[in-house]
């Protein structure tokens, strides 16, 4: 019995590591935003014009023939302001996009660091497949949401709500309730052999 306690608790414990694949909230504590995107790469471009970024983006991801990403979807804060919206999680904002894409670009101003100048262009993946950018405003450099607005634009690439596929498959991550399902079956499962063990 007391096997079947432990390995319960480590079972328990190993899930708990899941933690981060937990979405995040507006704080209207309605709308879902997913999980933080994960910053790819970064670096300073000293062009900002359209086809140097598509070229940087298939490059830096190694997408070549079919899988390239041949065009993306541009917003700008030209139209209107920004409106990025604080999350449940302190120093995390989100961005409503256009669209779902696989990949998004953020291009900022320049924005100093003790001084020193940060990179501008910033790829993400969109880790949960919706329609929002989720940053964590430190991954930029930025301390506080003032200076997000030093933001040109940001480039959407592989809307996955078209019929044309991403170019390439990630694999998704488990919500933390599938994991906890899991682990309660396998030790369902072992204390029924542990049972059977013992009774014969």
């Amino acid at each position: 019995m007391k096997k079947i306690l432990v390995t319960g608790l480590v079972a328990l414990a190993l899930m708990m590591g899941t933690g981060s694949a937990m979405a995040l909230l507006l704080t209207d504590a309605t709308t879902d935003v997913g999980s933080i995107d994960t910053l790819l790469f970064s670096t300073s471009l000293k062009n900002s014009g359209e086809q140097t970024e598509l070229d940087w983006v298939n490059d830096i991801l190694e997408l070549s023939g079919d899988e390239m990403y041949l065009s993306f979807i541009k917003d700008t804060n030209s139209a209107d302001p920004w409106t990025w919206y604080a999350t449940d999680t302190a120093g995390i904002f989100a961005y409503e996009l256009q669209s779902v894409p696989v990949h998004f670009l953020i291009k900022t101003g320049v924005i100093k660091v003790d001084g020193e100048k940060t990179d501008t262009h910033f790829l993400y993946s969109n880790e949960a497949g919706t329609g929002w950018a989720v940053i964590d405003l430190s991954e930029l450099g930025v301390t506080d949401l003032t200076k997000i607005a030093k933001l040109s634009h940001l480039d959407e690439f592989g809307d996955t709500t078209v019929s044309q596929p991403p170019p390439f498959d990630s694999a998704p991550v488990p919500e933390p309730a599938t994991m906890l399902l899991f682990g309660t079956g396998l030790a369902g499962l072992l204390s029924s052999k542990l049972r059977k063990k013992n009774k014969g």
